[in-house]
Parts: C-alpha cells; structure tokens; sequence
C-alpha cells in the first residue's frame, strides 16, 4: 500500500518514491494526526536510508506551513493505552527497533519522549526553505508528561535494513507524505503543497482506529480541541518586566508563564512554558536573544531560553528553593543566579553557551534581592581587564564582585558605607564608573566603582524605590508610591509621573525614549520619555489591566459572548471586553473580605463575599447599586441568578440556601438541610427547582415554590466542590474531593456513570457548553480539562495555570472557554470544532 498523501495525490514532483513495510508485529492501527500534515525525508533514492523523519509542521490559514516549536520530536510506542495512562509509555530501544507511535482508544493523543534534529543522509539539518511565520503556540521547555499533550508535532522512524510502511485509513481527515528531492541527498523546500481545505480547528491531538478503514456512521458535532488564544495576567514579580530591543515585544511573567506580548496587537501572544510554579524572576540579555527565568518552590530550576528560536535552551537545576535574582554580562555569555534565603543563598556563575558553572559562592552573608552585570572590571589605569565585574544587593547588603572567568575565583568587595539600608534595585551607570542603589528607604545611593565608596544620597520618594534605571538621559526611579521620576546627571529630579500603584519593574527601550511600567495592582504601562527639551515631561499610556491577586469566579452574560466579568482577591470585579481584553467595568470593593462568588447579567453584577453580604454594582459604571447585608452568618459561598432576573438564590457557611427578591431585597424563603457548607448552586431553566452541593457529601434537589426537599443523594466519599446540570437537563453533573466526576439521576439513587481519577487532585469546578455535548473540569492539579458528555471520555487537557483553577464558563456562543485561578491568570481558550462523518 502506499501513503494516502504520496506525491501523486498532492501533485508534488519526486525523483523517487519510497514504500516502506513495518516488520513488527505490533504495528497494526492506523495512525493520524489532525490538522498537520506529514513531510517525510526518504535518503538518497540510490540506497535504502536507515532513518526516516516525519515532521509535522502547523498550517496557518493562508495555507502556507508555519514554524515548528522543535527541530524534531523523538515519540515512543504506545500499546493499548489511554490518554490519562501516561505511566504506562514505554518504548524499544537498540538497533533495529522502531519508534513510533501506537493507539487502540478512538481519541487519544501523543506524548513526546526525547528530542532530535532531523537530518538528511549527507547529515545536514533539513530546514523549510519558503517562507513562513510562526503561529500564535506555546512553547514547552518542560520535561513534564502532562505538558507533552498538547504539541506533538514530529515522528522519528529508525530501524536497521528492514523496510516500513505507515497503513493509515481513507477515513480519517488529513495526512499527507510527501517530499521533493534533487537527486542528491538535500531535500528540496515544500513547493507545490496545496493548501489544507478549511482553517485550523484542532491542535495536538492524535485519532486512530483498530480497523483501517472504519467509516463512522453517523453526523456528530465534537470539540477537537481548546486552544490557548490569551492570557490575563501579570504577575507583581520586582524587574521581571522587560522591553525587547526589537521593539516590538515585551516579556513579563503570569503566574508559571512568560509572557511575549505584541505592543501593537493585543491577541498576539506567545507562551514559554517550563516551570511548575510561579516565575519569581527574569532577566534579558542586552541584545534580547536570550531570556532566563527562576521560580521559588521544591524543583526550583533556572531556565535559559532562546528568545529568537523561542525554545529552551538549558534547564539548570542547582538551586534547591528558589531564584531570588538572575543577571546577565553585558557580553551575553555569563549568567549569574542567586538563591532565596532557604537555598542558602547560594550564588552561581553559568556558561550560557554551555550551561556549565563557572564559578559559585555557596553561602552569602545576606539576602540578596537583585544582580547586575557591569562590564568588565578595570584596572588603576581604568583600562579593561578580561575579568567580569557585577554588584549585588540586599538586606543591608551591597556588594561588588569581580570574576576571572580562566580560574572561576570569585573576589567580593564591600561598599565602604556608614548607612543601614535595605536595598531592592541597582545599576552601573552607561559608563560603568558609577553604581547606584535604591533603598526601601524611599531614596537610592550613589557609589564610585573605583573608590567602592558610598558619595550621595538622594531622596526620591515614599514607600520605597522598587526599580531603577540609569541611561545616557539621566535616572529614572520607580516608587512604592506610584511615581516615575527622571533625574539628571546631577541627580536633580526634573520631572515625574504618577501610575495607579506602586512600580515593581521598569525596563528602557533600545532608542531611550520609552519605557515599560508594571504596578502592583497589576497593570503594564508605557511611558514616553520627552527629555531633549525644557519641557521635560513623561506621558502614560496603560497597555493592559491585569488582577493582582488570584481570581476566584468568572461568568458570562446570558446574551453576550464578548464580554466577561471575573471577581478577584484584590476585591475588585471587572468586566473584559473579548475584542481587545481591555477592562470595560471596573468595580473596587473596600473592607468586604474576600469575594467567594460572581453572577453577571447586561444590567448588574452580583457578588458574594466572606463578610455575608451580597452586592450588587451596575454592569455599565461599576457604581455600587445596592447590597444585602449579613445574608449569611460566616460569609456567602454560593449565588446564582434566575432565569428571569426577579430574585437570587444564596448559600452560605452553615449549610442553608436562601431565596431572595431583587426588587425589594427581602428573604423569600429558607432552607436548611446541609450539615456544612454548601459549595455550589445550579437552577434549572424552570426557575423552580434548584441543586445544592456541600461538603458533607449531599447533593439537594429543592422546590422553590413549595419550599422543600424532593430529593436527597449522597455521595460515598469526599465533599462535593462543584456540581452543573447537562444540556438537556437530565442529568446533574458534580465533582470533588473523591476526584471523580459523577453523573446523577434525580430518579435513581446511586451516579449512573462516574468517571475515575478524572483529576490527579480535587476537582474544583465543572462548567457545561450551552449546545455542545461537552464539558469542562478544573481542580487542584493545575489542570483544565474537557470531557465528551456523551461517551465520558477526556479529549483535551488545557495547559496553562500554575494554581489551583478556581472557575470556568463557556461563552454563549460556545466559542470560547474560559478558566481563572488562584495564580492570578485569566485563560480564554478557543474551542475548535469538526464535523465527522
């Protein structure tokens, strides 16, 4: 048999075309993968090749191929294992065996086991050879299974003389072979590959049969995937905000990613996804070629990536606790990390060429909160040596260190000062004769690298300086307080303005006249810098909004799917308008405790909070409208608003649920029957019955105009988190501590279908599409998961939050996915969808 893709069917020309047949026994499925289409690099057709590379490249909606993430990507055999099975890959090793991947299930996906480089037989790189433009992905540095999932994107086949062929049936969507050769051994580009019919809906995602040529028999709408489209976030990291010298970009973390956002275009993003836990800090190169980041936490690794490549470089795994500072030479070949207080702290010089230590100094004296590189060390004469100097700072610590990078000896001097100071930023100045330091004092210190004296103190502002700069035009200081402040030469400050909150970052453009802002209360501005005239001045421009604490809920309009509010723990409720993510609504609540719960509708937004109070603030102005106060003794943990948006229905701390007039604010009814806490409500489209959740393990059906109970289910284990109804609403949805995803029957006692481990860790919220047969979990295992409602089986996991996920809702239009967590992020997936037949 040959390939459904051969050149015939493509109308690729070919000097030769090579069938292969697979010698194991094993090989019996049929493999696909949707929507990529496979380019193969047969050898040189005068001798049989003994590898051969099948990449898979992502196509964009003009039909041209875009960029892959890797080079290549090694997949192992997979034999009768389902999606969430991952302990169970294995692979062959040794010569002669193949690598490839395997299924059984009807919907499964790959895992990538190692990395390579595809080479021809002449032993070069093969590289696309027309253009092409990196789509909107994320980049996984990580060697998690659970990130392998979702961007499977080249198969690797090797064996020793024996020939392969890959069977694949007519059924199934998409899959092409094919690739142009000149007669020699270099592969020819990718000419004359027609365009994909239709634009991208799936990604990453592997279907397969046991029978070749198995036709499906029916019409059936399915999701094939989510896809991450934009994240909401910043996380308030100090100096961790940088602006590329591209000057198109910039680089800030979000909880566990970073972030690489367009100055122009809102949606253009790109994720770098490596850490498990928060970033704590990041550091660019001079020339923005490289990144490198830290995080705090048990498997705490400093990542260095390839900025224009935007793939990992080097994981380095030294530092047992967390990053505190990472720093680069201004030469771009040393990197230097500094632990937290629990990693000792030790401080490490690497070879990023290499990853190698160069040099290390296992305990500091202090703590140490920031690192940067000032050239190279001078001698009398301040004539360059080929030694490195660098300073820290820290708790009452300002050092200066010089290198020899021959011998790794490290020698560190202390600044001659009589002050005692906490000190957070520092930075050479353009000439590297000067140092300066801000405090947490309100006011940054000036020291003379050649004297390694401390000359001047300048006071700049209240609440501290959190970030600092010097340039050819002067200094610029970051406060607590929320103001920028330009200083001269003479350190005289000549002009300011104020942000919304304090500065935790800063970071200069290449043209100096720009900069970018990050605040505590999680906005990103830019800020012009006008200091060539008289009238010196800065002007602000906010590039986005951001929450500065975890989100607790997140929901959607009945009659809108372009707008979304989501409630968070710095008490504020806002409204994002989908077309560009800016903040539509913005409501600030004062001494209310934490927020628990959120209900939208076009005309008010309701929120409930650990106060007990209900409130209410319109959905055009944020202005408070009215409030419910002590609606529930020990704080509200439930809301949900009727159909017909006349009353609410509340839950509390105690286990009661409590029905409430809208228009007058009064109790219409009460009911108790929960020992603990309820945790969830949902309201049929009856506006008559409701379900109650709590954690002692019930699940309640109640008649709201009869006020009462008509059915009472427990479940066997474990508190209930969460619980939803099914589209056609037959069946009740729910999810908890057991960790498992229950299907209930009103009529029947026990869960009709339950769904083992649906989530490595408690599962936390459950949202179901408004027309599709679909769902959604989130839990505390960091994950986003989305279900077929029909044959309960996983089609996707959703890679992105690095905290627990806290609520999810689909848009009306079922378009979109959205999911919130503690980390802080607001995810919007996209839902693509296939029509099989």
């Amino acid at each position: 048999m040959s390939w459904p893709g051969s050149a015939s069917t493509w109308g690729c020309k070919t000097t030769d075309h090579l069938d292969y047949e697979l010698q194991h026994n094993s090989m019996v499925n049929s493999v696909q993968v949707v929507p990529y289409r496979v380019f193969w690099y047969p050898g040189s057709p005068t001798y049989s090749p003994k590898r051969v590379s099948f990449a898979l490249y992502e196509l964009v909606d003009d039909g041209e191929i875009g960029l892959p993430v890797y080079e290549s990507l090694v997949f192992s055999i997979v034999k009768d294992m389902k999606v969430r099975d991952l302990a169970k890959v294995w692979r062959y090793s040794g010569n002669g065996n193949l690598m490839v991947w395997l299924y059984s299930d009807a919907h499964v996906r790959a895992a990538v086991a190692s990395l390579s480089v595809p080479r021809n037989p002449a032993g070069e790189s093969v590289r696309p050879t027309r253009g092409h433009r990196p789509g909107r992905r994320s980049v996984d540095g990580g060697e998690q299974p659970a990130s392998w999932l979702l961007f499977p994107r080249v198969v690797d086949i090797g064996w020793g003389s024996s020939q392969c062929r890959l069977q694949c049936s007519e059924s199934l969507l998409v899959l092409g072979s094919s690739m142009q050769y000149d007669g020699g051994n270099n592969a020819r580009g990718y000419e004359g590959i027609p365009a994909m019919d239709g634009k991208l809906r799936s990604r990453g995602f592997a279907i397969s049969s046991n029978e070749p040529h198995q036709r499906f028999d029916k019409q059936l709408q399915s999701p094939a995937a989510i896809e991450l489209e934009h994240t909401i976030g910043f996380s308030a990291v100090p100096n961790a905000l940088h602006y590329h010298p591209s000057g198109r970009d910039y680089v800030y973390p979000a909880g566990g990613s970073i972030l690489l956002t367009s100055f122009q275009d809102a949606h253009s993003q790109l994720f770098l996804r490596g850490h498990e836990g928060n970033v704590s800090c990041i550091a660019m190169s001079s020339s923005g070629r490289i990144l490198a980041s830290g995080e705090r936490g048990r498997r705490a690794d400093v990542l260095v990536w390839d900025y224009t490549a935007r793939r990992l470089a080097f994981r380095l795994s030294e530092h047992d606790a967390g990053i505190a500072a990472l720093g680069f030479s201004d030469d771009e070949r040393l990197l230097c990390s500094v632990g937290v207080p629990e990693d000792g702290p030790r401080l490490y010089i690497w070879d990023v060429l290499t990853g190698n230590i160069c040099a290390t100094h296992q305990k500091m004296s202090n703590i140490v909160t920031a690192v940067v590189f000032g050239g190279m060390a001078r001698d009398v004469k301040r004539r360059d040596t080929a030694n490195y100097q660098f300073a820290t700072v820290g708790h009452r610590l300002l050092q200066l260190w010089v290198l020899n990078p021959v011998t790794g000896e490290l020698t560190q001097h202390k600044i001659e000062q009589t002050l005692i100071r906490d000190y957070t930023c520092v930075k050479f100045s353009p000439d590297r004769e000067t140092l300066i330091a801000g405090s947490s004092s309100g006011d940054f210190c000036v020291v003379g690298v050649k004297t390694r004296q401390l000359f001047k103190v300048v006071p700049a502002c209240s609440c501290g300086v959190n970030s600092i700069l010097y340039f050819d035009g002067g200094v610029l200081v970051g406060g607590g307080d929320g103001s920028v402040i330009h200083y001269g030469h003479d350190f005289v400050d000549t002009c300011h303005v104020a942000l919304d909150s304090g500065i935790v970052g800063m970071s200069l453009n290449s043209g100096q006249n720009e900069i970018v802002a990050g605040t505590q209360a999680g906005s990103i501005f830019s800020v012009r810098l006008a200091l060539g005239t008289s009238q010196r001045s800065l002007h602000a421009t906010l590039l986005s909004e951001n929450h500065s604490n975890g989100v607790v809920q997140i929901a959607y309009a009945s009659e809108v799917s372009d707008r979304f509010a989501t409630i968070s723990r710095d008490c504020t409720i806002r409204v994002w308008d989908a077309s560009d993510y800016s903040v539509a609504t913005r409501c600030v609540v004062g001494d209310a405790g934490a927020p628990t719960s959120l209900q939208y509708s076009l005309d008010i937004l309701l929120s409930g909070w650990t106060d007990g109070c209900i409130r209410s603030h319109s959905s055009d102005s944020g202005e408070p409208a009215w409030s419910i106060d002590n609606a529930h003794t020990g704080g509200v943990t439930a809301l949900v608003l009727s159909h017909n948006q006349r009353f609410i229905v509340s839950a509390g701390v105690s286990g009661e649920v409590r029905v409430w007039d809208i228009r007058k604010r009064d109790l219409v009814s009460h009911l108790k029957e929960h020992s603990m806490a309820v945790t969830s409500l949902a309201l049929y489209r009856d506006d008559l019955h409701v379900i109650s959740c709590s954690r002692d393990r019930s699940l309640l059906c109640w008649d709201l105009r009869n006020e009462r109970r008509i059915s009472s289910h427990i479940q066997r284990m474990g508190g209930i988190n969460t619980v939803a109804l099914s589209v056609d609403q037959r069946l009740v949805l729910s999810a908890g501590q057991e960790k498992r995803i229950s299907y209930w029957d009103l009529r029947i006692d026990t869960p009709v279908t339950v769904i083992q481990k649906a989530h490595d860790e408690e599962a936390t919220c459950i949202a179901v599409a408004h027309n599709l047969e679909v769902f959604a979990t989130g839990g505390n295992d960091r994950l986003v998961k989305l279900w077929d409602f029909n044959t309960n089986q996983l089609i996707m996991d959703g890679l992105g939050h690095s905290g627990n996920v806290r609520g999810l809702a689909f848009s009306p239009d079922d378009r979109q996915l959205v999911s919130v967590g503690d980390d802080g992020c607001v995810f919007v997936w996209n839902l693509y969808t296939e029509q099989l037949s």
